[in-house]
């Protein structure tokens, strides 16, 4: 292979990489930015924790945009044609893109663990994965705080590479049984309610195996690349791009209420033959409603509100806290 062959090859590996994932990252940054903007219209009552935290996800992910963007400046720009030195270095910038990622990365799954809980109100499952998401966050920290003090990548990947590795393996699994977790809670209740939630269940089930299928690809990714190609750039990428899918299915998740909302409110309840009629009727307006997060508002009636009913708004209450 000839030098310039060698050359074209590893400008492909490390800068083409960077630079394809940084691009892809914007891309979806500006869809997270939609169902942000898609989400404030929409949930104006959602409790200030939820909004918060979705605005604090945004503003990271911002941040983690711009420090990747720099750090590709920084290649391509700033050290143009100093090929050594793209190999060796490891700019704060793209450590400090770890810091974030590994953060916008937990906050996502501590969301769904917190659904979880809703559904199981078991704490011995949502512990488990909360303290699995917590040493996948030390885990990344503790590889960007090496690489801090490291001014070669050669030496980070040295010290820290069995640290990437076991990071990918825990973040597969969480993501896994995150996604399982949700699925076999939902046929549970799905089971309890009644042919009206049937659908809804069935929707928040494939969202649930979506997303684990998304992100846990992601990390096999990661893992797979990390071992054949270590002193690439390739899974660099991938780990920049997985910040935004994991932010992207927390707001997915969130306004995916609007259609669950518009289905229950369809529902119409009708009186049971044998009921007395009366000539006036008190109408009157459920909420329904999981912690302190509302889910949907249906119309009722006072003379029309029968067992059939209350068992279906219970079974709603449960699927619709995923």
């Amino acid at each position: 292979m000839s030098s310039s062959e060698l050359s074209t090859q590893l400008l492909n590996e490390t800068l083409g990489a960077l630079q394809i994932g940084v691009l892809l990252s914007y891309m979806l940054l500006g869809v997270t930015t939609m169902q942000v903007y898609i989400y404030v219209g929409r949930f104006p009552q959602d409790p200030r924790w939820l909004r918060a935290m979705v605005g604090i996800v945004w503003l990271m992910e911002l941040v983690q945009g711009g420090l990747v963007g720099y750090a590709l400046y920084l290649y391509t720009v700033l050290d143009y044609g100093d090929r050594l030195h793209i190999l060796q270095s490891a700019p704060p910038t793209l450590n400090a893109a770890f810091v974030l990622t590994a953060l916008i990365t937990t906050v996502v799954q501590l969301f769904f663990i917190h659904r979880i809980w809703l559904l199981s109100k078991n704490v011995y499952l949502p512990g488990v994965l909360v303290i699995m998401s917590i040493v996948y966050l030390v885990g990344i920290l503790g590889f960007a705080g090496v690489g801090f003090k490291a001014s070669k990548l050669a030496e980070l990947e040295a010290s820290m590479g069995w640290d990437v590795e076991a990071d990918a393996i825990l973040s597969v699994v969480l993501d896994t049984a995150i996604a399982v977790s949700l699925v076999v809670l939902l046929l549970q209740s799905r089971r309890q309610g009644m042919a009206s939630t049937t659908n809804m269940v069935d929707k928040l089930i494939a969202w649930s195996i979506e997303t684990g299928v998304i992100t846990s690809i992601c990390s096999v990714l990661i893992l797979a690349i990390y071992e054949t190609k270590p002193a690439s750039f390739i899974w660099l990428a991938v780990f920049i791009v997985k910040s935004r899918l994991y932010s992207n299915s927390l707001l997915a998740s969130l306004n995916s209420r609007i259609g669950l909302r518009a289905q229950a409110s369809n529902v119409t309840v009708s009186t049971p033959s044998l009921a007395p009629r009366f000539a006036t009727m008190v109408t009157q307006t459920r909420t329904v409603t999981v912690g302190d997060v509302e889910l949907y508002n249906v119309n009722t009636s006072a003379a029309g509100l029968d067992s059939s009913y209350r068992e279906d708004s219970d079974a709603k209450r449960n699927i619709m806290s995923v």
